[in-house]
């Protein structure tokens, strides 16, 4: 079982690889230059007030999870709400640091999938060598 694990990561691994190679050979990508956006068409994070709800928000939620797990709730279910809040602040982050590069929204959406796709596959290996009892 532990070999079709090994072998199951290696072949992603070649995968990963195969699709890169053929990315970066698809593309003449060194002669793209990013269209500017107008000030206007960048809205996330512009409002101070808005961040600040959010903010509160967030620790609000934070608080409630923890004294719920404190209290006697599921700490599997505590990691797994902090583990979506990480990924969901990393796939906002890299969306808004995009957009506000000068990069299109097609594009912005693009690397925020990559990036989400990325924590997933590390996500699988993760498992996968973890499972495998290597």
């Amino acid at each position: 079982m532990a070999a079709t694990y090994l072998l199951s990561t290696a072949l992603m691994g070649l995968l990963v690889l195969g699709v890169a190679f053929v990315v970066a050979r698809g593309r003449a990508w060194h002669e793209y230059t990013p269209q500017f956006v107008r000030k206007e068409d960048v809205s996330v994070g512009d409002d101070p007030a808005m961040l600040t709800v959010i903010f509160l928000l967030l620790i609000g939620l934070t608080l409630g999870a923890t004294l719920f797990v404190v209290g006697g709730g599921n700490v599997a279910l505590f990691l797994a709400v902090v583990a979506a809040l990480v990924i969901g602040f990393l796939a906002l982050g890299v969306y808004t640091t995009a957009r506000s590069n000068g990069h299109p929204h097609s594009h912005a959406v693009g690397e925020a999938i990559i990036t989400l796709g990325a924590v997933l596959l590390l996500g699988i290996v993760g498992w996968l060598l973890t499972t495998a009892g290597a």
